[in-house]
């Protein structure tokens, strides 16, 4: 009897099982504790806002949330959505919930839905949740508001113009902010 139990197959049948019971343990216990992540109540409030109930666009929801998160220079930002959008009247804006003219993203992150050459969102907090997106990307080793327009005129529009026309928008709406 006492040579079966310190038999090699034996000592390895036993260290299995031991092993095994310890790794099924741990497997337990890691579900039954799942790792909680701590969100901050605003934060909560407006996850739950935006999944549970899209509301109707307006300015001021916009501007509030350009501010709630924390896009660089918003007021620069907002001029842009003025300008692509057509003071929010564009067929781009209405169809597609885009509010900034953003072609869909292929170097990086993005919101998008799949299809077509302009990005299409399902509300308009995506289309600010895929812009701020563009900029962590994008813009940020940027430390001024001109050096963020002088990029966006290099790199964001179509037209010599834009730099000129952004910062005649930016004028009639920086009171807003």
């Amino acid at each position: 009897m006492l040579k079966t139990f310190f038999d090699k197959r034996t000592i390895l049948l036993y260290l299995t099982t031991i092993v095994g019971l310890l790794f099924i343990v741990a497997l337990l216990s890691f579900m039954e504790n799942p790792k909680v992540i701590y969100v901050p109540q605003k934060e909560k409030v407006y996850m739950v806002e935006y999944r549970d109930k899209p509301d109707k666009f307006t300015k001021e929801k916009l501007i509030q949330y350009l501010k709630d998160l924390n896009i660089k220079y918003p007021e620069v930002v907002y001029a842009q959505a003025v300008m692509e959008s057509g003071n929010f009247k564009s067929k781009m804006f209405k169809d597609n919930n885009n509010l900034f003219g953003m072609k869909k993203a292929k170097s990086r992150c993005t919101v998008a839905l799949d299809g077509g050459t302009y990005a299409k969102f399902k509300t308009w907090r995506e289309s600010v949740i895929d812009y701020a997106l563009y900029q962590s990307t994008f813009a940020k080793k940027i430390e001024s508001r001109s050096e963020y327009i002088d990029h966006l005129a290099r790199n964001y529009a179509t037209g010599n113009a834009y730099k000129g026309h952004l910062l005649e928008v930016i004028g009639q709406v920086e009171e807003k902010f």
